[in-house]
């Protein structure tokens, strides 16, 4: 990675999420609803203080104003699919919620009309953290609780909020970043890899060691809709095809609660206490605050 692409990763990764000032119309809803109160009104407007911000994209979506909005990659993205330069898609398996059931098949097709050469699924990533994490659940210590880090927020609430709890965090990057280097391991390094997802805190994630170098770009669907709305393509006019790489079936169930537990084969009828599933900020704050340090 150019050190021109990675000031630029840089400086999304470190304003994700931030304020339209001449929309914001002084309601104040997202100081109310963001679960870490990292938004200060400052001469009427309410700003995002980023070193508290754990880039959930709470304000974002309850700001009536669409005053609070994320930061787009959309040009990065296009420089990189530019013709001659060698693209590859990861795209997170809740695409199958985003879009309707007749246009699954055609978004292949849709992708590749963007210029994109490979595309992929980021189900392989999924399938191959859920088998980590439950070896590593096994083989670390009995009775110690281990916090899965396929969400780039939890990790982001845990670092700046509960650093206490760090060492608890499984030692394992995010599908995403495990997918992107399957991709360049039987791509090519030097192929480019673009995650499409519905995460906002994904491009957050970038700029982390593990990751930096690995995944070239983030893009959330809705940017996705709009690269489409931009290049005139319409999902009714593309043809079905397949996508380069089959899904794996169970990490398909990965973004639902308790997907990783689905997904690493884990025994979960419910009353296993051992395995916790949680959603929601608020459900993760009770969960963690049930951990105590001598845990």
């Amino acid at each position: 990675m150019n050190k021109d692409n990675l000031s630029s990763l840089k400086n999304i990764a470190d304003n994700v999420v931030y304020t339209v000032t001449a929309n914001c119309q002084d309601c104040y809803r997202c100081v109310r609803v963001c679960p870490v109160k990292a938004i200060r009104v400052t001469s009427g407007q309410a700003a995002i203080e980023d070193d508290l911000c754990i880039k959930c994209g709470t304000c974002v979506r309850e700001c009536p104003q669409h005053a609070k909005t994320i930061r787009s990659s959309l040009d990065l993205v296009k420089e990189m699919v530019k013709p001659r330069k060698k693209t590859a898609v990861s795209i997170a398996p809740s695409f199958a919620a985003v879009f309707d059931t007749w246009q699954l098949s055609r978004l292949p097709s849709a992708l590749r009309a963007l210029g994109i050469r490979y595309v992929g699924q980021t189900s392989h990533g999924a399938y191959q953290i859920s088998l980590e994490s439950r070896r590593l659940a096994e083989e670390l210590t009995e009775g110690s609780p281990h916090i899965a880090t396929a969400c780039p927020a939890l990790v982001n609430y845990i670092e700046k909020y509960q650093p206490q709890l760090i060492k608890h965090l499984l030692p394992l990057a995010s599908p995403m970043a495990a997918h992107a280097r399957l991709l360049k391991e039987n791509l090519g390094q030097d192929i480019k890899v673009i995650f499409i997802g519905p995460c906002v805190a994904k491009k957050s994630e970038l700029v982390r060691p593990e990751v930096a170098g690995v995944v070239d770009c983030v893009l959330t669907f809705k940017e996705l809709s709009q690269w489409f709305t931009q290049k005139g393509i319409d999902l009714s006019m593309c043809e079905e095809s397949n996508f380069d790489e089959k899904p794996i079936h169970e990490a398909q169930l990965y973004p639902l609660p308790g997907g990783l537990i689905k997904t690493a084969g884990l025994d979960d009828d419910g009353l296993n206490l051992k395995l916790l599933k949680v959603d929601s900020i608020q459900g993760v704050r009770e969960f963690l605050d049930g951990i105590k340090d001598g845990d």
